[in-house]
């Protein structure tokens, strides 16, 4: 599967969550950070899984940063289910991801987090909050002001619930 759309909507909790819930082993890498070498060595434990009948998966977050030859070594070990392939990417995928990946895989387009989801979050997690600021009270509109300058993205509004914390 390739998750796609905007920075702090999810896709990387959503490798996560199927990390923590499939009975597999679970690799991530990064597209900006990861070599070849990375990618050979977890295909190897791969070849091993498959032939003892467990499965691999790779979490690739920021996919689109790996030009198309690295996409390709990726595909026989796709094809022949060796390894399931999660992709993340905030490009359009169309135009970043090679076809043939994208033909083994099903594109999911993922939407900006709400506003009020974003306060929901912070208001289901505010016993954490309050013991890492003790001394800052949010009042439901601080709460909702910085949820909209979050403008979608979870990851900027908890980084402006930190930064007005701690100035």
């Amino acid at each position: 599967m390739i998750l796609w759309w905007p920075p702090g909507c999810g896709k990387t909790s959503i490798a996560s969550v199927i990390s923590k819930t499939v009975d597999s082993d679970f690799y991530h890498l990064s597209g900006v950070l990861s070599k070849k070498e990375d990618l050979t060595k977890i295909l190897v434990k791969a070849k091993k899984n498959y032939s003892e009948n467990r499965a691999t998966i790779l979490f690739l977050d920021e996919i689109h940063r790996w030009n198309k030859a690295q996409q390709d070594v990726l595909l026989p070990f796709v094809e022949k289910g060796i390894i399931t392939l999660i992709g993340a990417t905030t490009e359009n995928p169309s135009f970043t991801v090679n076809n043939a990946l994208i033909s083994r895989a099903r594109v999911y387009v993922l939407q900006p987090i709400s506003e009020g989801q974003i306060v929901d979050f912070l208001e289901q997690n505010m016993v954490v909050i309050q013991e890492r600021y003790p001394n800052i009270v949010f009042s439901p509109e601080s709460l909702s002001l910085i949820a909209s300058l979050g403008d979608g993205d979870l990851r900027t509004t908890l980084n402006l619930l930190e930064a007005a914390c701690v100035l």
